[in-house]
């Protein structure tokens, strides 16, 4: 396994958690993993990102100039992200924030994880989890029974918000049974 997945959003979007959760999921898969976050002014509505780079062998750089997946919660990252993603590279972007009319070469996956977020959960904070649902069930990088162990590795979390987290988790998990992908041309 080598996988390099750039996430990204707008600062308060939960990028850097995101990012976290998949690193914790890679570390107890027994991978080696790096996570890169971006710090800075751009934490408080700018657009914030992360690198997590997953491997079976030591990684030699926590940076990836070309990455093979994106998940992008926000119009603004997925114009800033898009060039940096490999030609035959996954997006999984929020279809509820973001309007992908066409990406050149791309497996492009939408879900309207913030309109899901909202609605089945009350809590527009765990688009996020949603979103990381729908890249682990396209990447079959990790079984879903995983979430569990993972969530309650994060010991800084009260349960409440790991049972909320692991829920939205997998209903992205189980979303995309039924999610069109969108027309990419090339």
């Amino acid at each position: 396994m080598d996988e390099s997945v750039l996430i990204a959003g707008q600062g308060g979007q939960g990028i850097l958690f995101t990012g976290k959760v998949l690193a914790h999921a890679a570390l107890r898969a027994d991978k080696e993993v790096t996570f890169f976050p971006s710090y800075g002014a751009e934490m408080r509505g700018g657009t914030a990102h992360c690198t997590v780079i997953i491997a079976d062998e030591p990684i030699g750089s926590p940076i990836a100039q070309i990455v093979r997946s994106l998940i992008i919660f926000n119009q603004p990252s997925l114009d800033r992200f898009v060039s940096r993603l490999h030609p035959e590279g996954l997006l999984v972007y929020d279809n509820s924030m973001i309007k992908v009319r066409s990406i050149p070469h791309t497996n492009a996956h939408g879900e309207p994880a913030t309109e899901i977020a909202l609605n089945e959960f009350n809590n527009k904070k765990v688009a996020n989890m949603v979103l990381l649902g729908v890249f682990m069930r396209i990447t079959k990088m990790f079984p879903s029974a995983i979430a569990d162990d993972v969530f309650d590795s994060m010991q800084n979390l009260s349960p409440t918000v790991r049972s909320l987290n692991t829920k939205a988790f997998m209903r992205g998990f189980n979303a995309t049974e039924t999610m069109h992908p969108a027309k990419s041309t090339g």
